[in-house]
């Protein structure tokens, strides 16, 4: 994100997941009132139902997010801020705090999300089909409107690989989670990123503060941060009916902004190493270290 505020392009992605989530909500309530008074047995989605990819985008940036340790922190600081640790006053950001500490048995545990995270996008074996998809998403960049049948073939493969591997994983409660998640990131940044609570922590920003569990460096904060920011444009566009080479091949904004995010979501993952890391577990802040900061 170096050429673009990361709150900003957080916000951005953000709004983006919640559209998808919109989209995803509209088409199944359309499903069902097609349906009528019809009562029909369960079966599988089909392999074409590609809606059933929609609510994945919003999910990947949870993970992501969830690596960051966005919510392990929220959770922590509504904690400290519930037992009185945080005596500093935050004015409105008091209340944001207060009533997402009080609605933490309503949301899923990170136990949960960590299991659901965990099974559709399981470590290591998501990251090499999306690493297989981006390099053959970016090898069509510097064609200059000549075809390659090698290169739009392997594209075509690596695309069908994601589908299969999301459409094994996704369904049952996947979009729930991904709602109750990214709304549960929404109420925890709105209170995260407030001036007052970040200086009762003596950080500057929202991404130190992740970072002050010493779980990972600021810059390993930011670099889930971007590949979620990523994620989100890509896998969108491996749930939509318009993927393929046909559209990269076009040029134009739409072909331009993956071949961006292609090349973003590589560059984060290896400077984040081979082997993503397991969900952090929750930051625990010392109380010598809260003694430190003044809390």
């Amino acid at each position: 994100m170096a050429d673009q505020d990361p709150s900003l392009a957080l916000a951005l992605a953000l709004a983006e997941a919640e559209h998808l989530l919109d989209c995803h909500r509209l088409a199944r309530a359309q499903a069902l009132a097609d349906l009528g008074d019809i009562d029909l047995p369960d079966v599988a989605p089909t392999r074409d139902d590609l809606s059933q990819l929609a609510p994945l985008g919003p999910l990947y940036l949870a993970r992501e997010l969830e690596q960051a340790g966005l919510l392990p922190m929220a959770e922590q600081v509504a904690g400290l801020f519930a037992s009185g640790a945080i005596t500093q006053p935050l004015g409105p950001t008091g209340e944001l705090i207060t009533r997402f500490w009080r609605q933490r048995r309503d949301r899923l545990s990170a136990n949960e999300r960590g299991a659901m995270l965990q099974q559709v996008f399981e470590a290591g074996v998501f990251d090499r089909a999306m690493e297989r998809l981006c390099n053959a998403v970016l090898a069509l960049a510097d064609n200059a409107g000549t075809r390659d049948a090698r290169e739009e073939v392997t594209l075509d493969l690596a695309l069908r690989g994601v589908r299969e591997l999301l459409f094994q994983r996704s369904g049952g409660m996947v979009g729930f989670a991904a709602e109750d998640i990214l709304a549960s990131v929404r109420d925890a940044i709105a209170f995260l990123r407030d001036p007052r609570l970040l200086a009762a922590f003596s950080v500057r920003s929202m991404w130190a503060l992740l970072a002050a569990s010493g779980e990972r460096t600021e810059y390993q904060v930011r670099q889930h941060v971007e590949l979620g920011n990523a994620g989100v444009t890509l896998l969108a566009w491996v749930g939509s009916a318009d993927a393929g080479q046909a559209t990269l091949n076009a040029g134009g904004d739409g072909a331009a902004r993956l071949f961006a995010a292609a090349q973003r979501w590589l560059m984060a993952r290896q400077s984040l190493g081979d082997t993503p890391a397991a969900a952090p577990p929750a930051p625990a802040l010392a109380p010598a270290v809260l003694r430190r900061r003044r809390i």
